[in-house]
């Protein structure tokens, strides 16, 4: 082994070893962001939900990927559902899909910060940050449930319903506002045969709470108010996994940072070791085409001679022989069959292939003259009839 390959193997264990100890230095970062990803397990992920939903309504959950508007436009759906929405954004045409289902029987319950205009305005009730912004004390109406509150510190949101229509909507949760008021953060609305139920608050569904002491049975409670029926979750599409053979080292981070580096060293080895075993090729510059200068240049010289009727004439027969050779059309009389069988190949305009007609039998003519703007109009004809 020579001495160069060692230095080279000494830098390598040094790299390496560097490497491992701030791996292991590392502090593991976690995510606080407010993803409410299905398959999350960051604080605010809502994996454990995800989990437990089919348990808590009975069994009876789908997951859906596609949107409201696509599945209720494809799926005929007789049976009324549940729907459940949590922090998905949903169409306005997907939302008059669902209204539609409410108004048939349908109950749909909506986990989010934000509403679709259309259904403020449909269902007479809208939104207003009324509530404190550093926690929530949600908390439900019904007295059988007045011992299972949630206190939700951690990045609460801060909206609550502001004006609603007392006749329809029925106020079944509150949280403290900022003059220390109750505000309805959890309604139910009746429209029609069904309803909408609307929670303002997702963080409750969130991992940090689900698994925080007894803060689940507020979730359940909440769900409660479900009907024991077939339930429709419509979710994000999940994300296609990738199919590289390499999904497994990639993944993970250890594995990661060893194939990146030995990338690398195979990178430096290529540098520092490849040999050229061969003489630089030279370059053979190819034959130049030198077709179109001729066919420049000829053009050039019959246009300096003036001999319209010589260049027209070449024209006309150049042409009648592409289409004797190429639409295989008989060109021994240039009458009206002649035109019609070299409009039907052609697709050009009955007029143009008339008036072109009339330049060729003035070029084939022997005695005919041809004047320059006859030419141009020829060649013009020509380029446009037969591209």
């Amino acid at each position: 082994m020579s001495k160069s390959i060692r230095i080279y193997l000494v830098l390598l264990g040094v790299v390496i070893l560097v490497l491992s100890l701030l791996q292991l230095n590392k502090t593991e970062i976690i995510d606080w962001r407010k993803s409410f990803d299905v398959d999350s397990k960051s604080p605010f992920g809502i994996s454990v939900f995800n989990d437990e939903v089919d348990e808590l309504l009975n069994h009876k959950i789908e997951r859906i990927s596609e949107t409201p508007y696509e599945y209720f436009s494809n799926e005929e759906v007789s049976e009324p559902l549940n729907i459940l929405i949590v922090t998905r954004y949903v169409t306005e045409q997907g939302w008059k899909k669902m209204l539609d289902r409410i108004h048939q029987g349908d109950h749909v319950f909506v986990v989010d910060y934000d509403m679709n205009p259309i259904v403020m305005d449909t269902l007479n009730f809208d939104l207003e940050n009324t509530l404190y912004q550093y926690h929530n004390n949600l908390k439900l109406t019904d007295r059988k449930f007045e011992n299972n509150s949630i206190y939700i510190k951690e990045y609460p949101g801060n909206i609550g319903i502001g004006k609603h229509d007392p006749s329809t909507t029925k106020i079944l949760g509150t949280s403290i506002g900022r003059n220390e008021d109750d505000v309805a953060v959890f309604i139910e609305v009746a429209f029609g045969k069904g309803k909408l139920f609307y929670h303002t608050e997702p963080m409750m569904l969130s991992n940090f709470y689900m698994l925080n002491d007894e803060d689940y049975k507020y979730t359940e409670n909440v769900f409660s108010y479900l009907p024991d029926r077939k339930t429709l979750w419509f979710q994000h599409a999940p994300e296609v996994e990738s199919s590289s053979v390499l999904r497994f080292i990639l993944n993970q981070k250890p594995l990661r940072y060893a194939w990146y580096l030995s990338l690398f060293s195979l990178f430096l080895f290529v540098i520092f070791h490849a040999k050229r075993r061969q003489r630089v090729v030279p370059i053979i510059e190819p034959l130049r085409n030198t077709s179109a200068e001729f066919v420049k240049t000829i053009g050039n010289l019959y246009l300096q001679e003036g001999s319209n009727k010589d260049m027209a004439h070449k024209k006309a027969v150049y042409f009648l022989n592409r289409v004797r050779t190429e639409l295989l059309i008989d060109t021994t009389k240039l009458d009206s069959t002649f035109s019609h069988r070299l409009q039907l190949k052609t697709g050009a305009k009955q007029e143009k292939i008339d008036r072109m007609l009339v330049l060729l039998e003035k070029a084939l003519h022997e005695q005919a003259p041809v004047q320059q703007e006859e030419l141009i109009e020829l060649n013009q004809l020509i380029d446009e009839i037969y591209q």
